[in-house]
């Protein structure tokens, strides 16, 4: 059952991604864009690995995440917002946060970045979530869209709810998962 819903969160990320980015397109057609970022809506969606610091299993992971919001101050602020999906190797469940993005680029034509995402997951691993990045974002061509390729730090609390059948009762398990991660990512 769980094989069948990280499935479908894929496939429903994977759609989000392709509907959007062909939505941007279609407002980008004929446009000659320069390799900066202007003020005004920016998406993006990026994939990685956290290798897991500490914990009884290490706790590494699998993420896809797709973030939106404006670009303040052309080239330089963005704030938005997004979702992640972690799925967690060794089989302890997964978690979908939802966070706050604040990213700052350097205007260079290959573009170091720093980025902080903080917030939270409500699901099967429910709890406080932190990740701070650095990285690059490399134009494709004179358009707005590019490639972005970071390392950084993620930080998860856990919360796991699981029957005990020596206490005969829920038991709520706590954990604080960290991690380095490296993520590949496209933006538009």
């Amino acid at each position: 059952m769980f094989d069948m819903r990280w499935k479908y969160i894929v496939i429903t990320f994977l759609s989000l991604f392709v509907v959007s980015v062909g939505a941007d397109a279609a407002k980008q057609r004929g446009a000659a864009q320069n390799n900066s970022l202007d003020k005004g809506y920016r998406g993006m969606a990026d994939m990685g690995f956290t290798i897991g610091l500490g914990g009884d299993a290490g706790y590494n992971r699998f993420g896809f995440s797709s973030t939106h919001g404006y670009q303040v101050v052309p080239s330089y602020l963005f704030i938005g917002g997004g979702v992640e999906a972690d799925y967690y190797r060794d089989g302890s469940g997964f978690a979908i946060p939802l966070y706050f993005d604040v990213r700052t680029n350097i205007d260079v034509k290959v573009s170091p970045f720093v980025d902080i995402r903080v917030g939270g997951s409500p699901t099967v691993i429910k709890g406080f979530y932190f990740s701070p990045s650095v990285g690059v974002r490399i134009p494709i061509d004179k358009t707005k869209y590019g490639i972005s390729i970071a390392a950084g730090y993620s930080f998860q609390t856990g919360s796991f709810d699981y029957y005990s059948y020596d206490t005969k009762s829920v038991v709520v398990d706590k954990e604080k998962m960290a991690g380095l991660h490296i993520k590949v990512g496209f933006e538009w």
